[in-house]
């Protein structure tokens, strides 16, 4: 059972993604909202405009109870809200980035196969290195 990773903010963000796991390596999926670039080989997404529409996707599944790293290598405080990390079951090859909703939660979240909990503003800082799993239960 594998899960895709996704991530979505409200607030500006540009974040590094990774993992323990070593093979592959976890990146960014090339399907992602209309307000995100991908940067340093798909290691790095970077919202640049507005506060929705910034869903992203790891281009692998990850596997129940395998630890995403997420660095915060810039913040922007012109925004403000709370990031939302959470997993779908859906293959986000079968998405266009244009078809996807404006926000995680509920937009997402209100469909089967997808998960998600907000992150803290407080916790979305310059150079602070988090990580979130996914347990058997479906509990983020």
């Amino acid at each position: 059972m594998g899960n895709n990773g996704s991530m979505s903010s409200t607030k500006g963000v540009s974040g590094d993604l990774s993992s323990l796991r070593p093979d592959p390596a976890l990146q960014f999926h090339e399907t992602h909202g209309d307000n995100i670039e991908l940067q340093n080989n798909k290691t790095r997404a970077r919202r640049y405009e507005s506060f929705c529409k910034g869903i992203c996707f790891s281009n692998r599944p990850i596997a129940v109870n395998e630890r995403v790293y997420v660095k915060f290598v810039e913040t922007n405080t012109s925004w403000s809200g709370v990031l939302r990390f959470g997993f779908t079951s859906i293959n986000p090859s079968t998405l266009r980035g244009c078809d996807l909703p404006r926000y995680a939660c509920p937009d997402l979240t209100n469909k089967p196969g997808n998960w998600a909990k907000a992150l803290g503003e407080r916790y979305t800082t310059s150079n602070i290195l988090l990580h979130f799993s996914v347990n058997r239960a479906g509990d983020v």
